[in-house]
C-alpha cells in the first residue's frame, strides 16, 4: 500500500538503535524508521536523532501514527478520519513549537487539499491493505496536542480548549523542537481509553500511512532538493534561540541541553553543497514558478491505462523524430490536455533519464498555465522559467547565464527579453535535443503579443522539439497550420474510465444486478453526450450515482440523450 519495497544495503552507525525498512513511494526513495527500544512516550524525537546518525542527508521527515479526536474548533474528527498537524503544542507545558512547517509541505497540502479523490485513493489504500471500505475518511487541517503522557479522563478535551487543537497523542514530544517535520495522525477514539482495540489502531495508522504516500506522490523533486538539510535546518534553529533573549530562550535551551554538538557532527557529514548553492541561487533568481508541482498534481489524477494511445501514435513517434519539429495537440475543455502533458513530460523524462540521459545530452522543459487561469506572465517569464528549467539538469550554470545573474542580482531591474533569448538559445546549445511542452496555449494572455514572442524565441531553435496543448481557436491553430496535428481526445480512454468507476455507487451497482445491458447503455450514452471531455464523462456519472431507482437512471439517460441535462 505504501509503495514498493526494497532491500538497500547501508552502513549503521553505531550509536543508531533504529529498525528500518525502505520502501519506493512515486520518485523518492523513502527510509521507514522505528524504535527497537520500545513505544514510550516523546520516543520519536529519539527515533529521529538516531536517524542522522546513520541517513544525514534526510531533508525532510513526516511522523504518521494514530492519535484522538478532538471536537470542537471547527470540526468534529471521527474514528478513521486523518488530521495533519499544521502546528504542534505540548499540552502537559503549554509551550507551542517553535517550528514552522516547510514550503516544501505547506505547497503539497495546498494541493492535496484541492483533490477531489483524495478520500477515494485513501479508501482503495485501506481495501488493500485488509481494512472493510467504509466512508472514506475525512482529512482534517489543524493544531495537534502532544503530550508526555495519555489522557484517559474528562481532560482529554482540555487541549481543544486551551490551545484550540483538534487531534492530542504522546509521540511527537520533543520532535517538533528539533526537526522540520510534518505530523500525520489517523483518528482512533480508543487510543486513550485502557483497553485499545488493535483492529481500529492498524486502521487508523493505515489511514495516516495513506495520506502521508498521497502526499510524496505530489512533491516535485525540485521542492525537496530546495528544502535545507534537516541538520542545517535544525542548527539554524538552535543558533536563532541562543541570539535571543527571555524566558522562553532559557526553556527551550533547556529542552534542547546537549542537542547542539549532536547536529553539528551530523551538519558536519554532510556531503559538500558548495558547488550546487550557486546554481540554486541562479535557478531561484531566474524564476519562482513551480511548474513540477502542477505537473505532479496533474499527473496523481491520471487514471491507470490512459493517455497510451497518444505516446504510441505515429504523429507522436514522428515528432520525436529528424522530421518536423512541432506538435500541435488541440482539445475541447476538459479532455485532459494537463494530464496529456504532464505525461509526455514523464514519459520523455524517463525514457532519456541516467546513463541514457548523459550520452545523448537530452533535456526536458515544461510550461503550464492549466485550471482555466489566465497566465498573466510576460514572455520574458516564460522565456526565464525555461531557461531555469534547463539550468537544473546541466552540472554547472553556462557562462552567459553567469553574466545575466551577476549583472542583475544585486539590482532591481530585470534582463530584458533580448538578453534571455540569448541566453536560452546557449544554454540550448549544451544539449544534442530539447523537448519542450507548452500547455494550455490559449489561457497565457496575448496582450502585448505574449504567445506571439513566447512562440518566435523557441520556434526556429535547431535542436529544439516544441509540443504545445490548446484549445482550438482560428489564431492558434492558423499559427500551427502545416506542423503535426494530434488531438487530445480518446472516447476509449473515457470509455475505460467509466467500466473503471461505473459499479460504485450503491444504487447503480443495484440496477446491474437487476439490468446486465444497463453498464453499456450508461457508457454508450455518456461517452456520446461527453465529446472527448472527461470532466463532462465525470459529472455525468456523478449524477447517475445520485440516481435511487433504475427507472431514474433510465430517465435520467434519457435526459443526456436529447440535451436537458448537458452540463
Amino acid at each position: 500500500m505504501l509503495g514498493n519495497g526494497r532491500h538497500l544495503t547501508y552502513a549503521r552507525h553505531l550509536c543508531d538503535k533504529n529498525i528500518y525498512n525502505f520502501v519506493t513511494i512515486g520518485q523518492y526513495n523513502i527510509v521507514i524508521a522505528s524504535s527497537a527500544l520500545g513505544n514510550d512516550t516523546g520516543i520519536a524525537a529519539t527515533v529521529a536523532e538516531h536517524m542522522l546518525f546513520t541517513f544525514p542527508s534526510i531533508r525532510i521527515v513526516l511522523m504518521v501514527g494514530i492519535g484522538n479526536g478532538i471536537p470542537g474548533n471547527g470540526c468534529d474528527p471521527q474514528d478513521g478520519d486523518i488530521v495533519v498537524g499544521t502546528k504542534v503544542v505540548q499540552y502537559d507545558l503549554g509551550s507551542s513549537s517553535s517550528s514552522k512547517l516547510p514550503p516544501v509541505f505547506l505547497n503539497a497540502i495546498s494541493d492535496l487539499r484541492k483533490d477531489p479523490e483524495l478520500g477515494q485513493n485513501i479508501s482503495r489504500s485501506l481495501s488493500i491493505a485488509g481494512h472493510i471500505r467504509m466512508e472514506s475518511p475525512c482529512v482534517h487541517y489543524g493544531i495537534i496536542a502532544s503530550g508526555s503522557r495519555v489522557i484517559t479522563d474528562a481532560r482529554r478535551d482540555q487541549p481543544g480548549k486551551t490551545h484550540g487543537a483538534i487531534c492530542f497523542e504522546t509521540e511527537a514530544v520533543g520532535l517538533m523542537y528539533n526537526f522540520p517535520c510534518l505530523i500525520i495522525r489517523g483518528i482512533c477514539d480508543d487510543y486513550s481509553e485502557t483497553c485499545r482495540y488493535k483492529h481500529w489502531e492498524s486502521r487508523a495508522a493505515t489511514a495516516a500511512a495513506a495520506y502521508a504516500a498521497e502526499l510524496l506522490k505530489i512533491i516535485p523533486p525540485d521542492q525537496v532538493y530546495k528544502t535545507p538539510f534537516a541538520a542545517e535546518a535544525i542548527l539554524a534553529t538552535l543558533k536563532q534561540i541562543t541570539a535571543s533573549k527571555g524566558d522562553a530562550r532559557e526553556q527551550v535551551i533547556a529542552a534542547l541541553e546537549g542537542k547542539f554538538n549532536f547536529y553539528l557532527m551530523c551538519h558536519r557529514s554532510l556531503p559538500n553543497t558548495n558547488s550546487g548553492g550557486y546554481r540554486q541561487r541562479v535557478r531561484s533568481w531566474l524564476s519562482v514558478m513551480d511548474y513540477a508541482t502542477r505537473r505532479c498534481a496533474a499527473l496523481s489524477k491520471r487514471y491507470e491505462g490512459t493517455g497510451l494511445w497518444f505516446l504510441k501514435s505515429p504523429e507522436f513517434a514522428r515528432w520525436q523524430g529528424e522530421g518536423q519539429k512541432t506538435l500541435f495537440c488541440p482539445g475541447v475543455p476538459g479532455a485532459g490536455k494537463t494530464i496529456m502533458s504532464s505525461i509526455v513530460v514523464e514519459h520523455l523524462s524517463e525514457k532519456f533519464s541516467n546513463k541514457k540521459f548523459r550520452e545523448h545530452g537530452t533535456a526536458v522543459a515544461f510550461l503550464s498555465c492549466g485550471d482555466g487561469v489566465r497566465c498573466e506572465q510576460k514572455a520574458v517569464d516564460l522565456l526565464s522559467a525555461l531557461l531555469e528549467q534547463l539550468v537544473l539538469t546541466l552540472p554547472l550554470v553556462p557562462e552567459p547565464v553567469k553574466h545575466l545573474y551577476d549583472a542583475y542580482h544585486c539590482c532591481e531591474t530585470r534582463p530584458s527579453f533580448s538578453e534571455i533569448s540569448k541566453a536560452l538559445l546557449a544554454t540550448v546549445g549544451h544539449f544534442s535535443r530539447v523537448f519542450i511542452i507548452i500547455d494550455a496555449l490559449d489561457e497565457y494572455e496575448d496582450d502585448g503579443d505574449t504567445r506571439k514572442e513566447l512562440l518566435s524565441a523557441i520556434r526556429d531553435i535547431q535542436n529544439l522539439r516544441l509540443m504545445v496543448t490548446s484549445r482550438e481557436t482560428a489564431n492558434i491553430a492558423e499559427e500551427f497550420r502545416g506542423d503535426i496535428r494530434l488531438d487530445v481526445r480518446s472516447d476509449e480512454d473515457i470509455r475505460n474510465y467509466l467500466k473503471l468507476h461505473l459499479a460504485e455507487g450503491e444504487f447503480i451497482s443495484t440496477a446491474v444486478a437487476r439490468d446486465p445491458d444497463i453498464p453499456e447503455t450508461i457508457i454508450n450514452t455518456i461517452v456520446a453526450k461527453a465529446d472527448g471531455s472527461f470532466r463532462l464523462a465525470r459529472e455525468f456519472l456523478r449524477s447517475l450515482h445520485d440516481q435511487p431507482t433504475l427507472g431514474d437512471i433510465r430517465a435520467a439517460l434519457r435526459s443526456l440523450e436529447d440535451g436537458t441535462d448537458n452540463k
